[in-house]
């Protein structure tokens, strides 16, 4: 059975997320709570994500799966991410029991009970990108995104200085 305070919680958060991605739709069985759908990359390849609730969310991180594609090819169909189990250079955890990958979003020192579902679809979506920007170049995805946010930061510095 799913709490009152998650279900208050999961309430505010789905407005929200209806919102910000239509595509994605919260769902709950009699004790799981759950945001589930598809994504289309700016490449035009389709992910299927599922992002998990524990009853001690928002205190506790939620699980976040790469439903589809099941197998994540490496750079030149060099071996798979799916052999590296957890892996930092991928942004990866250890793989559910149907051998879906886990996306680490959060790491477990930033994560606080004002993250949301929100941010951690938001950081989903983004490995998806950088998991493509992988396939054409590949860089891991821990390069990709740490480049991604020193030109945010730089293109930050240059606007305070106009």
């Amino acid at each position: 059975m799913i709490s009152r305070r998650l279900h208050g919680r999961l309430l505010v958060e789905r407005a929200i997320m209806i919102k910000t991605y239509p595509y994605f739709g919260f769902y709950k069985s009699d004790n799981i709570a759950y945001v589930r759908g598809w994504y289309r990359s700016t490449a035009g390849n389709n992910y299927h994500l599922k992002l998990i609730f524990s009853d001690y969310y928002p205190d506790r991180i939620p699980e976040l799966y790469l439903l589809s594609p099941k197998t994540l090819w490496k750079y030149c169909l060099v071996g798979t991410i799916n052999q590296l189990e957890a892996s930092h250079q991928f942004h990866t955890l250890s793989s559910d029991f149907d051998d879906h990958i886990q996306l680490c979003h959060y790491g477990s020192e930033k994560w606080h009970a004002a993250c949301t579902s929100i941010g951690v679809m938001t950081r989903g979506l983004l490995w998806i990108e950088a998991y493509e920007d992988h396939l054409k170049t590949g860089e891991d995805i821990n390069t990709i995104i740490n480049q991604w946010k020193r030109r945010k930061q730089w293109e930050e510095t240059l606007n305070v200085n106009e």
